[in-house]
């Protein structure tokens, strides 16, 4: 039985949408370059993916500017990468936009007695700021800064368990990412559901993200609007 659902945040709860290209191409913007900032974007984001388990850990406003100091040097730009990764971190405390069905979804969970909390990559201040700008509240909120690794790592699910005592098998975890929302909790014992609001075909979203097919999605939903239903009927 289903008593504890963990929301991922950004992307699932928070509409993150071009904000990143955006901050991506003000940075090249303020240091001449005409690189294309989807391109720049994308490298960047596939090297931040593959430093994620690295040691030491970086917080993501650490790792943000070591990244940019890193492809800087790769493209001979001439800049100082942690100086210039303002935007970047403007952007992590911007007006990001709530998903228009989160706050409904967590409060009708809530009312029908779930715990309801958040798992979310990020930092701590970061996912604070987001929380107390949109008026959102959860029982528990949990970040890879708390944990000291990022999502799928398997500590990142196990810290939930330990810090809670919760069963993995009570536990339903919801997000975007198949990796990090599906794929990790899965191993770790809990239930998972796919959020798919861009209707990805299943086979091209996982292949696009790069990532092994060890897991299948419990329940696959196309809006937050579908959960309490889902929950109501299946649990």
């Amino acid at each position: 039985m289903i008593k504890h659902i963990i929301f991922d945040f950004f992307g699932t709860i928070s509409d993150t949408g071009t904000s990143s290209v955006d901050a991506t191409a003000q940075i090249l913007k303020n240091v001449g370059s005409d690189f294309d900032p989807s391109v720049f974007y994308n490298e960047w984001k596939t090297i931040k993916r593959s430093r994620m388990d690295e040691e030491p850990f970086y917080t993501e406003k650490e790792l943000y500017g070591l990244l940019l100091e890193e492809l800087f040097e790769k493209y001979g730009i001439e800049a100082d990468g942690k100086r210039e990764v303002k935007p970047y971190i403007d952007m992590l405390f911007g007006d990001r936009k709530i998903f228009p069905d989160a706050k409904k979804c967590l409060e009708d969970l809530k009312a029908m007695g779930f715990d309801v909390v958040i798992g979310s990559t990020t930092d701590n201040d970061v996912l604070k700021h987001h929380m107390d700008m949109y008026g959102i509240t959860a029982d528990a909120c949990y970040t890879s800064e708390d944990f000291k690794v990022y999502k799928p790592h398997p500590k990142f699910y196990q810290g939930i368990i330990d810090a809670t005592g919760w069963d993995p098998s009570e536990c339903l975890f919801v997000g975007d990412s198949l990796g990090d929302d599906v794929f990790g909790p899965k191993a770790a014992g809990m239930k998972a559901v796919w959020l798919n609001r861009k209707k990805k075909a299943y086979g091209d979203a996982f292949k696009s993200d790069s990532i092994k097919r060890e897991y299948e999605p419990d329940w696959i939903i196309y809006s937050l609007d579908e959960l309490p239903d889902l929950c109501k009927d299946t649990f």
